[in-house]
This record gives C-alpha cells, structure tokens and sequence, in this order.
C-alpha cells in the first residue's frame, strides 16, 4: 500500500509523511493502513483452537445447568437469586459474544465421493496483498463460510490425505459487505489420480 491514497472505502492513506498542526482544535484523522495479525499457522494449531472455543461454549451451557441443578437440591431464596442473575449474565453475555453466522455458506467436498469434508481448514488470503485474513474449520457436514467487504480474495483448504486446494481469485469489488460461500472440492493424495489415468 505504500504509494496508495484511497483503499477501497478509506481516503487519504497516511504513510507516515510530516503533517502539521496550525490549531488547538484540528483533529488528525488520517486513515492508517495496518497489517492484520493473522499469521498463517499449521492446520493442527487452527483445528486445535477451534476444539479449545467449542470446549469453552461446552463450559459456559454447563453454568446455568449447574445453577438449575443446585436450585433443586437447596431451594433457598438466595439461590433462586443467584441462578437468576447467572441466566441473565449469561443471555447478556451470549448475545453480545456469539456472532450471528449468514444463514448461505459453501461446502467442502470430496472430489470422488462428493461427500462433505469435516474439520478440513479454510483459509482466507487477500489476493492483492498475498495476506491471510481469517482461518475456519469446516463443520461436521463441511459447511463454512466468511463475511468480507469489497476486495478481490482467495480460498485455501487443507487436510491430511487431502491436496491443498486453492480457489481462483473471487472478486468482489462491486458489492458491499457479502459472504464467501463458494463450494471447495478437495482430491485425495494419490487415489484420485489412479482413478484418473
């Protein structure tokens, strides 16, 4: 980005050039380009940290279960107090921490088979800049997807037994904020090509 002034919805790119200040009251508004801090980590490592987010979801459903079981072996008032405020926390806190999933998504599928892949690793890269901006976990039938805005972009997928896959580039410069949600067909290591020849 180092010789760009607009980026797609942000103008006046600051690249670090001296500005100066004439009064108290200016306000310094410079759009500052940063780098995400996505590193692109190995697929054990995503799937890893996917299995520690669905344990801790595991941990906070099994607070108010908890909660309701002590209400009914000592039904006392304080109790019944705290169970509330425990289900109440933990609305408040549920809606504002998960987020609400675009109801289209794409499906990774076997080539052969034309099953869904579980637990296969999809990744999301920038096509302009080469960099990685989020990495998910296909679900038990395959299914992910991303909400992104207006830039050009491309797939990855990965898993053992599997060759990588990449996506051609997916443009998306003329909408707004969408979903990726294309479908990503993966070949195995080695059989799918015998079956071939």
């Amino acid at each position: 980005m180092k010789d760009k002034n607009i980026d797609y919805h942000y103008l006046d790119i600051y690249h670090g050039q001296t500005f100066t200040a004439t009064d108290e009251k200016n306000i310094v508004d410079f759009n500052i380009p940063l780098d995400p801090d996505r590193q692109d980590q190995p697929d054990s490592k995503v799937i890893f940290i996917h299995r520690c987010r669905n344990l801790q979801k595991t941990f906070a459903y099994l607070g108010p279960c908890l909660a309701f079981i002590s209400v009914l072996i000592l039904p006392s008032l304080l109790i019944i107090g705290l169970f509330v405020i425990h289900l109440l926390l933990f609305t408040i806190f549920r809606r504002l921490a998960i987020l609400h999933r675009p109801k289209s998504y794409g499906t990774v599928l076997d080539l052969r088979t034309h099953r869904s892949i579980s637990r296969a690793v999809v990744r999301l890269f920038d096509a302009k800049y080469n960099k990685l901006l989020a990495s998910q976990v296909s679900s038990g039938n395959g299914r992910y997807n991303f909400l992104v805005g207006p830039n050009v972009y491309y797939l990855t997928s990965s898993k053992k037994s599997y060759e990588l896959y990449q996506s051609p580039t997916l443009d998306y410069t003329q909408t707004e904020d969408t979903v990726v949600d294309k479908d990503v067909v993966m070949r195995r290591k080695g059989r799918d090509k015998k079956m071939e020849g």
